[in-house]
């Protein structure tokens, strides 16, 4: 819904609001001049409903008050409307995503990219994890060479010694890159969750 109808349906109910509080006035203002206090006056006038009905002046305010009533509960039920239409608008964005994605594959059509305008997709923000995790260990083993090779000082390794070495780097290198795939596989399942 545009705001011109929210504004219209606003206002609609404020004049509906006028509408039955000034009939609720009319029909007390009835009601009273047929009582038996008024049935002395020979003619019955407003002041006269006033001096023995005092309390005859709040029902002046009843359209009033019924419209600005009614006019609050419009705009609060507006409101909602309103959150639920954007709710609406963007679950039927995700569906035709989703509707897209279903199509391109039944035309085996694997390598068309997601549109996605408004983020960064998630996995390239991963990805540029890993590389940074990645060149922080390059830095760190040559940190750890540079100390060995300094507190060696002047001991030269031996072959063995070296591909002992370059097979336990190995080692820790292989384990970062699955812990890095691990955890990538735990943020797109996070990712689609998200998403659905």
């Amino acid at each position: 819904m545009k705001k011109n109808k929210y504004k219209a349906l606003t206002s609609k109910s404020a004049l509906q609001g006028a509408a039955v509080g000034l009939m609720t006035a009319i029909i007390i203002f009835l009601l009273s001049m047929d009582s038996p206090a008024l049935a002395k006056v020979e003619r019955i006038s407003l002041a006269d409903i006033f001096y023995f009905f005092p309390g005859l002046w709040a029902v002046l305010t009843l359209p009033f008050l019924f419209a600005v009533t009614n006019y609050w509960i419009s705009r609060k039920l507006s409101g909602i409307l309103n959150k639920q239409f954007r709710k609406i608008k963007k679950e039927a964005g995700r569906t035709r995503q989703v509707l897209a994605f279903i199509e391109n594959i039944r035309q085996d059509k694997l390598d068309i990219p997601l549109k996605n305008k408004d983020k960064k997709d998630q996995q390239d923000k991963n990805k540029d994890k890993d590389k940074k995790d990645q060149e922080k260990n390059k830095e760190n083993k040559k940190d750890e060479k540079k100390d060995e090779k300094s507190g060696s000082q002047g001991q030269e390794m031996n072959k063995e010694e070296m591909e002992r070495f370059l097979e336990a780097l190995q080692e820790k290198d292989k384990e970062v890159q699955e812990k890095a795939k691990q955890q990538q596989i735990k943020t797109n399942k996070k990712i689609t969750e998200k998403e659905w």
